[in-house]
């Protein structure tokens, strides 16, 4: 249950399936695919054959001696700019792949507008989710809330897709089990259902609705890559370069990619902690001396040390790239994440987070926010996740969480993130729809514990998908409060979790972990890969 290798694999026939030169044409969710598959770098189209990566809907010159490999969603917009293109070809002959389903209404239109004969391919790929790990994928969609009564209209047609798409490719057919209270997780399950035709007992589609469980993506990470995407924010395999400016990174390194698939420090280094990669990086740094010191070493070598410089010049040209990028990362955002976070200022947010959930009295809690707000110091993004956090904690007092919403715009975070305070407060109460009962013990249970060997609660913290896992591989997972949707299956050899509502990368590697750990395999996926931007963008599509 690999979703990387399901990409690569079949982009790579795409590419293959034509010999001589192509071009390959593009939507933008599939130049994001193409892109993040191979780490925005064209070193792999140019392997096979691709010698350019462009949009359908750009302007282009005529290529009558090439052949275009076109791959698109089959949306209206994208299929609306293919008719108009194979109406006035500009090249020899059109491989035509979907991502999405197309309809016999659609196929027809495009075989009208192919009057010339160009189209030799039309076929269904099954690539409509982004792999943001070998086992975690993202619908890349927000507003899982916009229908309080269930999923609906595009978003449910994207994730059903998307859903779909990956159990076809990877050859699943899963029991599906879901949220019982949870009316977004009952239509998906249902959904999903109504186009299966069997389902092996051994396999399991787990729909859950992150509701359940905000703390997660509003706690301030501590591992490497969950820190670069709360403070940066990666995007697609990217990071965003809007964000980049406040952290002073050289503008020569913001095109870079960030993604494990290419880059083997972030393979090894994306669920460390903090610490651990400042000790990662010196290796870094000595790997990239030598390199450079070979390199020097070229230009009055011998023509054998040529020839091996040559020879391994992609694996110091990765060297190259990743210690640039990573160093750079590190060190522009090494003194502003320890004033944040580490008490070089006057608050401590790692030690000010575990607090807040060891203070079992509301007021207190709500006394020590209001004591907090006005610390210069405090970064507003930190004031907003302890206002998110208590009003997680203390859910559905209304006044209360208008109280803080109010002081934290006093306090100049953005208002929209003041609501997402709010609608965080009433979604997370007790009763309310896709909050279980133990969403409730598992919050009373975040305590701070001073004596123990790592006192900080950000180390101890584990995601409520880690009971649910447990409860998985232990048969117990209660059949009330998660129905079966159809036939009912056996103790599940293979696990895909999909969280209505997004995922966090402490929940990445959760399942990294279950899969090292346990004979159970787990794949986990989303609507969306969150941080604590994105979860108050998410929150705040939600309609009462």
């Amino acid at each position: 249950m690999d979703v990387f290798e399901l990409t690569l694999q079949t982009l790579e026939r795409i590419m293959s399936a034509e010999d001589g030169m192509s071009i390959m044409l593009l939507d933008d969710h599939t130049l994001s695919l193409v892109s993040m598959t191979f780490g925005w770098s064209m070193k792999e189209c140019f392997n096979h054959e691709v010698f350019q990566l462009d949009k359908l809907a750009s302007n282009r010159e005529m290529m009558p001696e090439v052949t275009a490999i076109v791959l698109l969603r089959a949306d209206l917009t994208s299929l609306a700019t293919l008719q108009a293109e194979l109406e006035d070809p500009k090249y020899k002959e059109y491989r035509l792949y979907f991502t999405s389903p197309l309809a016999a209404t659609d196929l027809e239109l495009l075989a009208e507008a192919d009057g010339k004969h160009v189209v030799t391919c039309v076929e269904e790929v099954y690539l409509d989710v982004f792999p943001i790990d070998h086992h975690v994928f993202s619908c890349e969609a927000l507003g899982a809330y916009q229908d309080p009564s269930g999923l609906s209209g595009p978003f449910l047609q994207r994730t059903l897709q998307g859903l779909n798409s990956l159990l076809s490719g990877l050859k699943l057919n899963p029991c599906i089990r879901y949220q019982g209270n949870s009316p977004q997780c009952a239509t998906l399950a249902d959904e999903v259902s109504r186009q299966q035709r069997t389902q092996d007992p051994d396999t399991l589609l787990l729909i859950l609705d992150r509701r359940d469980d905000l703390v997660t993506p509003s706690l301030l990470p501590w591992t490497y890559q969950a820190l670069i995407h709360d403070i940066v924010g990666v995007d697609q395999g990217r990071l965003q370069r809007h964000n980049l400016n406040s952290i002073q990174l050289p503008a020569e390194l913001r095109h870079k990619a960030f993604s494990p698939f290419q880059d083997a420090f972030l393979r090894q280094s994306r669920f460390a902690t903090w610490p651990e990669v400042i000790t990662m990086q010196q290796s870094l740094r000595d790997k990239y001396s030598q390199q450079k010191k070979l390199q020097e070493g070229v230009h009055q070598g011998s023509l054998k040390d040529m020839k091996t410089f040559l020879l391994n010049y992609d694996d110091y040209e990765s060297i190259r790239d990743s210690a640039e990028l990573h160093i750079g990362l590190l060190t522009s955002m090494g003194v502003g994440f320890y004033d944040r976070a580490c008490a070089s200022g006057t608050v401590d947010m790692l030690d000010e987070q575990t607090q807040l959930f060891a203070e079992r009295k509301r007021k207190a809690s709500k006394r020590r926010i209001e004591e907090l707000m006005p610390e210069r110091k405090l970064h507003s993004s930190d004031k907003l996740r302890m206002g998110m956090l208590h009003c997680i904690k203390h859910a559905g007092d209304e006044s209360e969480a208008a109280g803080i919403a109010s002081l934290l715009e006093q306090q100049g975070v953005p208002r929209g993130c003041c609501r997402a305070v709010q609608h965080a407060s009433s979604m997370a109460a007790s009763g309310q729809p896709g909050v279980t009962g133990d969403c409730f013990k598992y919050i009373s249970s975040l305590t701070y514990q001073q004596e123990s060997e790592v006192d900080l609660f950000v180390f101890q913290h584990t995601p409520l998908l880690a009971t649910r896992l447990k409860q998985l591989e232990k048969d117990n997972l209660s059949t009330r409060a998660f129905p079966w949707q159809g036939k009912a299956g056996s103790r599940p050899k293979r696990v895909i979790v999909f969280m209505v509502g997004g995922i966090a990368y402490e929940e990445v590697k959760l399942v990294n972990t279950v899969n090292k750990t346990t004979e159970m395999q787990v794949l986990l996926g989303g609507t969306y890969v969150h941080n604590l931007s994105t979860l108050c963008e998410e929150l705040n599509s939600a309609r009462s």
